[in-house]
């Protein structure tokens, strides 16, 4: 790729047009930060020696009781079930848990990135708004007795009512 820098560039540019936001633009670091209903905070990035494209989004803290947590996290994780292809991270530094996503610039046009932004948005408000607060709401008891429900019917994973990606 000739220059990453100025391909990240259009691909943000794009997006900024699509979404209204005039003067989208990448910093010094060739970050680009976006904000959603002003709650929810997407870094996209550019790694221009490996052409490699990131987002990084926070979606929570790791809560008390892990086991069902870990549980529950794993099966979503299944073949990105959950994720809309990203990826759920730990930061080791503070404990956070951050959604991630990697794209191979050779593999994606400005429209393919927008595509890859909004399932990427889309799964972290799902994760943000309703998966972590179902497995943080379960108590012991609770994770004990729907340990049946968490793997579901014939092993086949999640929690009811989750919402399914790209499948």
């Amino acid at each position: 790729m000739e220059n990453c820098l100025d391909t990240f560039r259009t691909y943000i540019q794009v997006i900024g047009e699509k979404l209204k936001i005039v003067g989208l633009d990448v910093d010094e670091n060739n970050d680009c930060y976006l904000a959603f209903d002003g709650k929810f905070f997407v870094k996209c990035s550019l790694n221009a020696e490996k052409e490699q494209l990131s987002l990084l989004a926070y979606i929570g803290t790791l809560p008390e009781d892990k086991g069902c947590f870990y549980r529950g996290l794993l099966e979503s994780c299944h073949f990105w079930n959950d994720t809309a292809g990203a990826n759920v991270s730990l930061d080791p530094a503070d404990g956070t848990l951050l959604l991630v996503q990697y794209c191979d610039m050779n593999m994606v046009d400005s429209d393919a990135f927008y595509n890859i932004l909004e399932k990427f948005v889309n799964a972290m408000e799902h994760w943000a708004t309703k998966r972590i607060e179902e497995w943080m709401a379960l108590t012991d008891d609770e994770a004990e007795t729907s340990s049946s429900t968490i793997a579901g019917p014939s092993g086949s994973g999640g929690v009811p009512g989750m919402m399914m990606f790209g499948a």
